[in-house]
């Protein structure tokens, strides 16, 4: 419960006195309390955790490492080895276009063409930050995953990782109508601040007006989702709630979508979505999200610049640290350990379907998706392993889930909204 809470600075959370053992035997109470610091700079969590000195021991954040850290912690030092993680998350980072401010599609093209999408990803941490992206639906969304073409031949050329300034004025010549003055929003962070004057260059060079306009993070999406604190362009990044893209793009360009920051009010288009949302058929409702993946970009109603990567770090007194692969989350007090029965195949021992998970990893299907979601399942498993005696048995088929505490004491996290 909470016994001390500072808008914007810090919330002190205490065991709650009616919690009953016997009626819940699954969740211990291990944390005396958890303090949670609002109020502190990602540039300063982050070397916190490296010094990783008193309270900062068992100090935890839920923001993701900024790229300049990522070559120290990464770099195979014993120091950082057992408490970091680096792998692939859900979520596809894009700008979203607002296209009630920005009407015209050729303007939206433009806009895309322009960008400097490798200067993006060298400057959110290069091969740490991820891959080009080329539409909303990430390949870890297999069955609904294609490539969309959009940087090979859709706007009329194979556009450059680094932007086709040339193009993109064509385009806005195209349009019959000058370009309207645009203004990027998002979320205040180093690595952001960044980025936004690469994006601030990137369309200056190709003849736009741009100014930028950062946020406050923990208030970030409570302006842009509101209409009449939008802007032209803003920050965002999304992934779906579970494995269909029906939580994908119906969220983001759907009458009803939840997440519209591109402001998309197209019936056709609509009535595309709902057809899909009501197929019963997978494969072709998969092909009905390709399809309508690749509408999506061709309006340029959004521009995606990376299928992201994350990385974490947390103090060495907390244990059991993993990416909760299947959502992208970084989680703590579950871990997997040797079966104490027999050789477990896919949870015949204990039952658990962690071990099932594990099983399946060796045949997973299909093959797109095993390439990442291997990646990840698979540092959560050696995350877990790595704290095991150096004789014990470490076949996957002998994994289960253990409820672990995750630290002695007080917990700190730090760290900041986005």
């Amino acid at each position: 419960k909470i016994s001390e809470y500072t808008k914007g600075q810090k919330m002190v959370l205490v065991r709650n006195e009616a919690w009953d053992p016997a009626s819940d035997d699954y969740r211990p109470a291990y944390p005396d309390q958890v303090v949670v610091n609002f109020a502190l700079d990602a540039a300063a969590i982050d070397q916190r955790l490296i010094a990783d000195a008193g309270e900062d021991q068992t100090a935890v954040t839920l923001a993701g490492m900024q790229p300049e850290n990522l070559a120290t912690v990464f770099s195979g030092d014993p120091r950082f080895v057992d408490r970091s993680v680096d792998a692939f998350d859900p979520y596809v980072r894009y700008l979203a276009i607002n296209s009630e401010k920005v009407p015209n599609q050729k303007h939206r093209q433009a806009i895309a063409v322009a960008l400097n999408r490798a200067e993006l990803i060298t400057i959110a941490g290069g091969d740490f930050a991820g891959t080009i992206g080329d539409g909303v639906i990430k390949p870890n969304l297999a069955t609904d995953y294609a490539e969309s073409g959009m940087w090979v031949d859709m706007f009329g050329a194979a556009i450059p990782d680094t932007g086709d300034a040339a193009l993109a004025k064509t385009l806005i010549e195209e349009s019959g109508e000058p370009m309207p003055e645009l203004t990027y929003q998002f979320p205040i962070s180093p690595a952001n601040e960044k980025g936004a004057a690469s994006i601030k260059a990137s369309l200056e060079a190709a003849g736009m007006t741009v100014a930028i306009e950062g946020i406050e993070a923990g208030q970030y999406y409570g302006v842009v989702l509101d209409p009449a604190q939008e802007k032209e362009i803003v920050s965002a990044g999304w992934g779906p709630d579970w494995q269909n893209a029906s939580t994908v793009i119906p969220e983001l360009f759907g009458a009803n979508g939840g997440f519209n920051l591109s402001r998309v009010n197209d019936p056709a288009y609509e009535a595309e979505v709902q057809a899909a949302l009501g197929m019963t058929d997978r494969a072709q409702q998969a092909d009905a999200w390709k399809a309508l993946n690749k509408q999506a970009m061709e309006q340029a109603w959004v521009v995606p610049t990376r299928f992201g990567k994350i990385q974490y770090l947390w103090g060495s007194k907390v244990g059991n640290g993993f990416l909760w692969d299947a959502y992208g989350s970084f989680a703590f007090g579950d871990t997997m350990e040797p079966a104490t029965g027999p050789v477990c195949e896919g949870g015949a021992a204990c039952g658990d379907t962690v071990c099932a998970l594990a099983s399946d990893l060796a045949s997973a299907n299909p093959p797109a998706a095993a390439s990442i979601t291997a990646n990840t399942a698979v540092t959560r498993i050696r995350t877990s392993l790595s704290r095991e005696p150096a004789a014990t048995p470490k076949s996957r088929h002998q994994l289960c889930r253990r409820r672990l505490p995750i630290a002695n004491g007080a917990s700190t996290y730090g760290g900041y909204d986005t």
